[in-house]
């Protein structure tokens, strides 16, 4: 990235044409490139598919070169540049990954509770379903999701404790989905509704207590601020797609002409919004690498136990004290 930045037009002039595998020179600087991130994906990924995963980081980085070229993303400090980079890499790391595209499915689920409770709640009850209740009114009814929050932070600390992030992880998106399938088959009281604020806090207040935590264990600690940076990121990127997507789910299911969108079209937006939330709790499941290669990211294997050293004799007040071992 570095070099395609410092010399734009040979960097554009070098994958303007595709390699011609007639040349010999060519084809053996291609395959000198190809083995080279292959080692390097072996070094820093080991078990991994060599292979796949040495094309993805090549795509990768290749892609962020010409976005940065194009002016898509800000180049103006080489930080910021070595920032994104280095932070876009990491998410390849499979703990990382599952705690970066948990964090992004789980924000659609998120935002398709707020959209959708926030207007199903001031829809004017002559529509045939709604509360028609003020902006103050609804925000009393959102007002569980602090509580919640609150209560699963607390309770995600102490299960971490005991059942370790990689189990406490996908509880989250899990508590998410259900809240979003039962808003989706009963939402005729507005008790209801304040009991979906309060699961959908408990919910994203657990599945985003770990994340960070996921992520320093898993990337080194100059890098820990650009790779949880980018797990924010994926989380607001989430929110935009699920806003979106039940904007054009509700705008689907609004007869020409009317304001108000047919009842069933909050049933759709919720269950779309509850399979993104869903994918998530099944991407934390399955992503985060084994309980063993997890330790062994975080602690270098012990080939062989220290020499015992030789107890000395303890001397207090004159007296020896004999090492009840011998």
């Amino acid at each position: 990235m570095r070099f395609a930045l410092d010399h734009p037009a040979l960097f554009r002039a070098m994958f303007a044409e595709p390699c011609d595998p007639a040349s010999e020179e060519r084809a053996a600087a291609a395959n000198a490139i190809h083995e080279y991130v292959r080692s390097i994906v072996r070094t820093t990924f080991p078990g991994a598919d060599a292979e796949a995963l040495s094309t993805t980081v090549w795509a990768l980085v290749h892609g962020l070169a010409f976005l940065h070229l194009d002016g898509e993303l800000d180049s103006s400090a080489p930080e910021t540049v070595t920032a994104r980079a280095t932070g876009a890499v990491h998410a390849l790391n499979r703990a990382v990954l599952a705690g970066n595209a948990t964090a992004l499915l789980t924000g659609i689920g998120m935002f398709g509770v707020l959209s959708l409770v926030n207007l199903y709640t001031q829809v004017p009850s002559g529509s045939g379903y709604g509360f028609d209740l003020s902006l103050t009114a609804t925000g009393l009814v959102l007002l569980p999701i602090s509580l919640g929050s609150l209560t699963a932070n607390r309770t995600a600390s102490a299960l971490v404790s005991r059942f370790g992030p990689y189990k406490v992880l996908p509880v989250g998106s899990l508590v998410v989905t259900a809240d979003l399938l039962m808003l989706a088959l009963w939402r005729d009281h507005v008790a209801v509704l304040a009991l979906g604020a309060f699961l959908l806090g408990a919910g994203v207040g657990a599945a985003y207590a770990v994340m960070p935590l996921l992520i320093v264990r898993h990337v080194p600690p100059s890098e820990t601020s650009s790779a949880t940076s980018f797990n924010q990121v994926l989380r607001t990127v989430g929110g935009s797609v699920g806003s979106a997507a039940v904007s054009a789910v509700l705008l689907a299911h609004t007869p020409a002409g009317g304001n108000v969108p047919e009842g069933s079209a909050y049933t759709t937006a919720l269950l779309v919004t509850a399979g993104a939330a869903f994918l998530g709790f099944v991407v934390a499941v399955v992503l985060p690498p084994g309980r063993r290669s997890a330790a062994a990211a975080v602690e270098p294997a012990v080939t062989r136990r220290p020499a015992r050293q030789a107890r000395t004799p303890e001397v207090t007040s004159g007296i020896v004290r004999r090492d009840p071992r011998r």
